[in-house]
């Protein structure tokens, strides 16, 4: 295909809202281009012609930053520059709404390279996107979703954990009894475990055996610490902090292997290294299997330094490190997509007044 039809294939997804696969776009295009001698620029309005060269123009621009970046990012992530490129272009939007968008840009590139990866079967089936983005938009998950940016955790592998261990009910698990009347041997909606906390009342030696549990805060660029008090475990943004604080500690430890680190979580290192190497049980032996029925994602996205994200494919665990996004290179990207917005909103507008809807436009 050429550089031009290609382009204006991501234009054409731009004007649909992005509902088809890109790549199958392409696909399907290869397969006609023989038996398909209408050139598709032919019958483009000049307006749309104008978008379409003003992208050529951003493709071939080898000394632009962005073109720089995104070379940066497709070596990064073993994906091919043009997919990387394309998939730009046809989330223009989606990018340039994002609160960060270079963990945006990371999911749409993960996304597209895992479609054709097998998975594991349990993978979303007792949760689904819906109900996961739902619970995102409540002030609880909106709260959380703070401090996994804070902490570089993925808000997936959070959200998934707690519907496993609380079914997202902090107040069901606040006190001495949950709802069905027995003891309480863990609190909250991260399920912190009592005995790893101590009371107002405790002593010197047991403080000190507990200590404060601690997090690299990536906004403020500083260690956060909490008291180990199991009077704060009640406070629902306190249990959120501590417990993403251990799952974080737990990736760390197993070398960002999120099975491994999720049997830490569920039964402690020890635990989890007898479980694993030896059969002994302790804590549920099917946690990993109930976790992954929650998790909406087949790909995982954590901060792992200031200037570095790690993408991992939780089929096998393959991670590949990204280096972030300069201010530079954001602001760069910015304008290049709000110019390519703006062209299109205002170029396009006057032949959808016309009576030419988007769809008929791009199926001439």
């Amino acid at each position: 295909m050429s550089r031009k039809k290609y382009v204006l294939t991501a234009l054409a997804m731009l004007l649909c809202g992005g509902s088809v696969s890109l790549q199958q776009e392409v696909g399907q295009e290869q397969v006609k281009q023989e038996e398909q001698t209408k050139d598709l620029t032919k019958e483009v309005p000049q307006a749309f012609e104008q978008a379409c060269e003003m992208l050529l123009n951003f493709v071939t621009s080898p000394n632009f930053i962005t073109d720089t970046c995104l070379g940066r990012i497709a070596q990064e992530l073993d994906m091919d520059l043009e997919t990387v490129r394309f998939q730009m272009i046809a989330h223009s939007e989606r990018l340039l709404n994002a609160q960060e968008m270079d963990k945006e840009f990371v999911s749409i590139l993960m996304s597209e390279k895992t479609k054709e990866m097998g998975q594991p079967e349990v993978l979303g089936t007792n949760w689904s996107m819906e109900e996961c983005q739902e619970y995102m938009n409540t002030e609880d998950g909106r709260l959380q979703l703070q401090i996994c940016r804070e902490y570089g955790m993925d808000p997936y592998l959070l959200f998934a954990l707690e519907k496993t261990e609380s079914g997202l009910n902090h107040e069901d698990f606040v006190g001495t009894k949950d709802p069905f009347g027995n003891t309480l041997y863990a609190i909250g909606i991260t399920q912190q475990e009592k005995t790893n906390f101590y009371t107002k009342t405790a002593s010197k030696e047991e403080k000190k055996s507990k200590p404060d549990r601690k997090g690299y805060n990536y906004v403020t660029k500083q260690t956060d610490a909490i008291p180990r008090l199991v009077d704060l475990l009640s406070d629902f943004e306190i249990n959120s902090r501590l417990g993403v604080m251990e799952l974080t500690n737990a990736l760390k430890s197993s070398d960002l292997t999120v099975d491994y680190a999720l049997d830490i979580y569920n039964k402690g290192k020890v635990g989890a290294d007898r479980f694993r190497d030896h059969g002994i049980v302790s804590g549920n032996p099917n946690y990993v299997n109930d976790v992954y029925e929650n998790l909406v994602v087949p790909y995982l996205i954590f901060q792992t330094g200031d200037e570095q994200l790690t993408a991992m494919v939780v089929a096998n665990s393959e991670k590949y490190q990204v280096t972030k996004l300069s201010s530079t290179e954001q602001d760069a990207i910015r304008a290049t997509l709000q110019t390519i917005q703006e062209l299109l909103n205002q170029s396009i507008q006057n032949d959808l007044e016309e009576g030419i809807s988007r769809k008929q436009f791009i199926l001439k």
